[in-house]
């Protein structure tokens, strides 16, 4: 649109404001206050003709205020030896002065006779040409020193704070190759440099973001407005989906420019005014498609998003689960997920947050948790529960994460995972007893297509897979010995042909025998509770007479078990030709005669006593470790609430217990003798309204 057909529109500035009021017919010169926070403009035909006379010192000295008082723009300092640092204001108040400092100008004084002062035994003094060579250069006649007017605006580093804060007064190396005031104008990229871009496009209202903008065609901003709701479209699906967004090769030759490309072309193709501007249709510096738009976007649906769940939580209780891991960068993140129960009475679980970590010590995981929540007004003292991994970093009853948090929110109390527990408390008793079993990878045992016994390898977090691998061992003994055999006398190098020799010689042994059996005896007691606590629908109450059982059968194993053990552990050996040891002779610790103990144990009281009773009692420890009694307690009180099986496990007395004992100042004390009344009058609802008899889960129950 050309300037003669532009729409007559007022210029604003802010010079109206250092005018003097009068109120009423009085003439006295006080000021009225007006706050920075006031806009400051006025049209600019109400501007005096005449420039701007610059102030007396007296005069400015009698205008300075304190900082402690509010400012009144009417007081504004010119003298850029007197005048305060644009970051001694506050905050809010910054652009405005900065604004009024722009339409102001530079302190550019023009005397007839600027003051001298020795310099190496010569007079020297401020020369006003100097103005017309840097427009930038502004001269203190308080100080009689030299400033930089766009780095006082606009540089907050104080890259030169000689021509910021101190002022510059050498005079005898203005001019010639090594100049003062070029050497502070520096290159294209100094701090300079980019005040003055900043000084030049604000003082230019043509050249405002307002301005810009309304030179653009009404089609120019409707393509692109259809060209950034195909970018954000294209990132809400990929989002969604969960799926990838870069490509390997996402230059314009490639086959496959990875997945958003892709669904932008896929637009495309479907609609043909997208067509028309996306892509290579589009301006260079306007595509919408690099990796910083997609991660701006992607920050704001974040944000929302973190928005909603917090407006859902309100003042409600939660629970936090976290969880770190290493990304593809081997950088820690940390997983922050939010539980708890709307206003509606829906359970929500919501993943609110991932953070990188410096390190997985308790005491930044804790701080950078509570920066999550504060930054989106989540109030800490409404946590009543955790959830982590068994680390000692996260469940350490002294200083682990789990700690910290109890210490200021006391019934945010930590519950693991009984899965994970169980699988702790199994990795710990193999590991106390050192169980080295062969781990030779897939070895299939046959032809034809119906053979699918092979030997397992055994999974670094499920336990049930190292059950797997000792059943399918036990089960393939025989095979695995002649595959033995074969490698150490035709394998392809000594290396080889020598470890299959020493596999063959540790499986042949009474030992290696003896572990197995009792570990697959062991297992198949735990395999049950392990599957039982990963069955979705379990509950919490069964979930705990699986542990009590589980202990009581391993007990019953430990004192009357060892005679039928044995005869299992014989039976395996003839079975296998592996030679049994004579129970009653005498054991030996090592094979030298120097490495033998004093006293004289038999073989029998040494696998008895310090392998089969050491694995079973080590076993119940980690069990009972994994399972302390708070925890039990606090599970078995919840589950007064179950509402299956027509609310068989509801439990007056538990529920007032549970909210006495472990949530006291959540309920005061008229609340609590209310409780129990209350209580009897919900029971008699639940066995008498038919509404009850259909729930068999808590969500339903808190609607």
């Amino acid at each position: 649109m050309s300037d003669h057909n532009r729409n007559p529109k007022k210029i604003k500035n802010l010079l109206s404001f250092f005018k003097k009021k009068n109120d009423g017919g009085s003439s006295s010169n006080t000021m009225p206050s007006t706050s920075l926070s006031t806009p400051l403009i006025c049209d600019e035909q109400n501007l005096p003709e005449s420039p701007i006379v610059e102030p007396q010192v007296e005069r400015v000295e009698s205008q300075r205020v304190n900082d402690d008082q509010d400012f009144n723009i009417n007081y504004l300092e010119r003298d850029p030896g007197l005048r305060r640092l644009i970051c001694k204001y506050s905050v809010n108040e910054q652009d405005n002065v900065r604004r009024a400092y722009i339409l102001l100008g530079p302190c550019q004084p023009e005397l007839e006779d600027y003051p001298s002062h020795l310099e190496e035994k010569i007079l020297r003094q401020f020369n006003k040409k100097w103005f017309g060579q840097f427009s930038w250069l502004e001269y203190s006649v308080a100080k009689n020193k030299a400033f930089c007017f766009p780095c006082f605006l606009f540089d907050r580093t104080q890259s030169f704070p000689a021509f910021t804060v101190d002022g510059f007064q050498s005079w005898k190396i203005i001019g010639g190759n090594h100049c003062a005031f070029q050497h502070h104008v520096g290159k294209l990229n100094s701090p300079h440099h980019l005040s003055m871009q900043k000084w030049i496009s604000l003082k230019n209202p043509y050249v405002h973001i307002e301005e810009v903008v309304e030179k653009q065609s009404n089609q120019q901003v409707m393509d692109n407005q259809l060209r950034l709701t195909t970018t954000i479209e294209g990132i809400r699906y990929l989002a969604n989906q969960a799926l990838a967004f870069r490509g390997h090769d996402e230059s314009i030759g490639s086959s496959n420019r990875g997945n958003f490309v892709e669904i932008i072309k896929c637009f495309a193709k479907m609609n043909m005014e997208v067509e028309k501007v996306v892509l290579d249709k589009a301006p260079q510096n306007a595509q919408y498609i690099s990796n910083d738009i997609q991660k701006q976007i992607l920050h704001i649906f974040a944000t929302k998003v973190r928005k909603t769940i917090c407006r859902e939580l309100g003042m409600n209780k939660f629970c936090i689960l976290v969880d770190e891991s290493l990304d593809e960068s081997s950088k820690e993140q940390m997983a922050i997920i939010l539980r708890f129960v709307d206003g509606q009475g829906f359970i929500r679980e919501r993943f609110f947050d991932i953070v990188s970590v410096a390190d997985t010590n308790a005491l930044t995981l804790k701080k950078e948790i509570c920066k999550v929540l504060g930054n989106n007004d989540i109030i800490m003292e409404n946590m009543r529960g955790q959830g982590y991994d068994g680390a000692s970093n996260m469940r350490c009853s002294w200083n682990g994460l789990q700690a910290l948090f109890l210490e200021d929110c006391p019934y945010a109390y930590y519950v693991h995972c009984f899965a994970h527990r169980l699988q702790l408390a199994l990795n710990g008793a193999a590991k106390y007893v050192k169980v080295e079993l062969l781990d030779s990878g897939e070895l299939e045992t046959g032809k034809g297509l119906n053979q699918a016994r092979t030997l397992k390898r055994a999974g670094a977090t499920r336990w049930g897979s190292h059950f797997a691998s000792i059943t399918s061992l036990m089960s393939l003994f025989k095979e695995t010995k002649l595959l033995l055999l074969e490698i150490s006398d035709h394998g392809p190098n000594q290396q080889f042909r020598g470890d299959a020799e020493s596999n063959y010689i540790t499986m042949m042994s009474f030992e290696f025998a003896f572990l197995l059996v009792l570990m697959e005896k062991i297992m198949g007691l735990t395999n049950f509770l392990c599957q039982a606590f990963q069955t979705k629908t379990q509950d919490i109450v069964s979930a705990l007479n699986f542990v009590e059982n589980t202990k009581m059968q391993l007990e019953d194993m430990r004192e009357n078990g060892w005679d039928d053990f044995f005869m299992s552990v014989v039976s395996f050996c003839e079975l296998h030709f592996v030679d049994v040891l004579d129970m009653g002779g005498r054991y030996i610790m090592g094979t030298r005669r120097s490495c033998q103990q004093k006293d004289f144990i038999t073989i029998e009281h040494a696998y008895r006593i310090d392998v089969f009773n050491d694995v079973i009692d080590c076993m119940m420890r980690e069990l009972n470790d994994r399972f302390p009694e708070q925890t039990v307690e606090l599970l078995t009180l919840n589950s007064a609430l179950d509402p299956r099986n027509s609310f068989m496990s509801f439990n007056i007395e538990h529920i007032c217990k549970l909210a006495q004992k472990l949530y006291p100042t959540d309920f005061l004390p008229h609340e609590l003798k209310a409780l129990e009344v209350e209580l009897k009058y919900f029971h008699n609802d639940i066995k008498r309204l038919p509404c009850f008899k259909k729930i068999t889960t808590l969500p339903p129950l808190c609607q």
